[in-house]
């Protein structure tokens, strides 16, 4: 909720539309991940709509489906979108990320590539500084790139 005034000094209370916040900063409604609400949580009751659990916003399609595909849900319609090869979509920052940025351990590398890399020691040296290259076991003509964390 949200006040305006109009020129003639009258306030009116006012409501985003579902799936969207208040942002004091901005003075306008948008996508909660792009609004730091502080101890502000409370939403207004959904109104789903087939395929959005809100009628404004970015939600995730079930991981056993797939973690690339998200719906882009606006005023109730829902858009399918699919996030680019070897990234997901990642639904507390509303984007699509490579497996070992995103919070989803759902969709983890190995669940997602099928593939997972090897644990690296602090002292082992990796080929190209801060990643190592490893062949795919089925295509030579694909490989993973292994962060030292994973």
């Amino acid at each position: 909720r949200y006040y305006e005034c109009n020129i003639k000094g009258e306030v009116k209370e006012k409501l985003c539309l579902d799936g969207l916040v208040f942002d004091l900063k901005q003075e306008r409604c948008d996508y909660p991940a792009k609004v730091d609400c502080a101890n502000r949580t409370e939403l207004q009751e959904a109104t789903p709509s087939e395929n959005c659990p809100r009628q404004n916003g970015f939600f995730p399609w079930p991981s056993e489906l797939s973690c690339q595909k998200f719906w882009d849900c606006r005023e109730g319609k829902g858009y399918l979108q699919t996030c680019p090869e070897g990234v997901i979509f990642d639904p507390k920052i509303d984007a699509c990320v490579t497996p070992d940025q995103s919070a989803r351990k759902e969709c983890t590398n190995g669940k997602f590539f099928g593939y997972d890399c090897p644990s690296y020691t602090p002292e082992q040296k990796l080929r190209f500084g801060n990643h190592d290259r490893l062949a795919h076991p089925d295509d030579c003509q694909k490989f993973y790139s292994c962060l030292r964390e994973g």
